[in-house]
């Protein structure tokens, strides 16, 4: 089946776009915008994936504002399709890598925006994601992040928040190819070998997009159960990748070490505060300290009341509006098959100081997304038969 993308001359396969080089379920392609605040502890972030396997484009509008989590998840068919948008939601690129528009017209939902994201620096290419078991590749991907502002205005019921460059800033990723097991889209595990124990397995996962009025970036360290910065045959297994922006005509220098030390509150997983030693290419050392204004739970973005998720397939546009207060650092999470889980929000949006290597200090506002699902011995924590948060 053609389609709109084959009229440019970019591909990279003999067949068109409408028929990827993969039949796996698992192989998908999407990304995220957010633009956040950390003053007015608020952050809102668009979705959106495609399962060209499952002939599904899904995703989610999620507004966080306090302790208040609301959320709007979207899907419909994609071939006959063949756009970046789904029901209300679009996303338009005005200058590749550059200006993006946001825009979510008015619908049956509270949530409303038009705005523009603006990167202020080049993307961070991650070295390729790949993992195996027995033989099997069951991650083999592409990821790009990037630093950005925003221009324009959301609205969340009776509250508009209309903001201009350098008063919310802003953060991106784009992925694509073979992605971890989809729920509900894999064999039963019955009826296959045991999946391989990784020599080295995965204790934290942390990602922070970040801005200031002197500078931006991007971090992103993945370490073992022991706090080792190693390749590791995972999901998420490159150790570290990030740097400093000064702005897309102006590139700043590439982080190459990074060391932190977190504080959590009390008989949780749940981050207070985070300091980071970061060094740069030219052995310049950063310091950046993270303080939690506040979190959100990107479960919600993707876990429908039927038990599906973004890459299950629907026969028409389905919409669905979830809206939660969250009253402590942990809550009790019932999933559609009817598990009970203690959780907490693993995303937050946090304030954040950065000394630079000169002694200047800007302050500015980050998103943060750190994963500690079980053993991860720096801070003491072991395995869990339930773990809290989602991937």
């Amino acid at each position: 089946m053609i389609t709109p993308y084959d009229e440019f001359p970019v591909h990279q396969s003999p067949h068109p776009f409408s028929q990827v080089p993969s039949t796996d379920y698992a192989w998908d392609d999407g990304m995220f915008f957010g633009v956040f605040n950390s003053e007015l502890k608020t952050a809102f972030i668009i979705y959106m994936r495609v399962s060209p396997n499952t002939d599904v484009i899904a995703g989610s509008a999620l507004m966080s504002v306090a302790d208040r989590q609301y959320t709007v998840r979207l899907k419909q068919p994609w071939r006959g399709h063949f756009d970046t948008s789904m029901g209300p939601v679009s996303i338009r690129f005005v200058e590749p890598l550059k200006v993006i528009r946001v825009t979510m017209r008015p619908n049956e939902s509270e949530l409303t925006c038009d705005f523009e994201w603006v990167a202020l620096g080049q993307p961070y290419t991650e070295p390729h994601h790949f993992a195996a078991s027995r033989g099997r590749t069951t991650t083999d991907q592409t990821r790009y992040n990037q630093s950005g502002t925003g221009r324009g205005w959301i609205q969340l019921g009776d509250m508009r928040y209309s903001f201009s460059e350098g008063e919310w800033w802003g953060g991106r990723d784009h992925s694509w190819g073979l992605y971890a097991a989809r729920p509900h889209l894999s064999p039963n595990p019955k009826w296959l070998p045991p999946q391989e124990v990784p020599a080295v397995r995965e204790g934290l996962h942390w990602m922070s997009w970040w801005g200031s009025p002197d500078h931006s970036g991007f971090v992103s360290v993945n370490e073992s159960e022991e706090g080792e910065q190693v390749k590791m045959n995972e999901v998420f297994g490159t150790p570290l990748v990030g740097g400093i922006d000064y702005g897309l005509d102006k590139p700043g220098p590439k982080v190459v070490a990074a060391r932190h030390k977190m504080e959590f509150h009390p008989e949780t997983r749940v981050l207070a505060r985070v300091t980071w030693l970061l060094t740069d290419v030219d052995g310049g050392e950063w310091t950046q300290v993270y303080v939690p204004t506040g979190g959100f739970n990107p479960f919600s973005m993707g876990a429908w009341s039927d038990g599906g998720s973004l890459s299950t397939y629907s026969d028409k546009p389905r919409h669905e509006i979830e809206d939660v207060h969250f009253s402590g650092l942990t809550y009790e999470a019932v999933r559609p098959d009817g598990r009970r889980m203690t959780m907490h929000n693993p995303e937050y949006i946090a304030e954040v100081t950065t000394t630079a290597p000169d002694g200047s200090m800007s302050v500015g506002s980050a998103l943060v997304e750190l994963f500690i699902h079980g053993r991860y011995t720096p801070y003491g924590f072991e395995e869990r038969p339930w773990k809290s948060g989602v991937r």
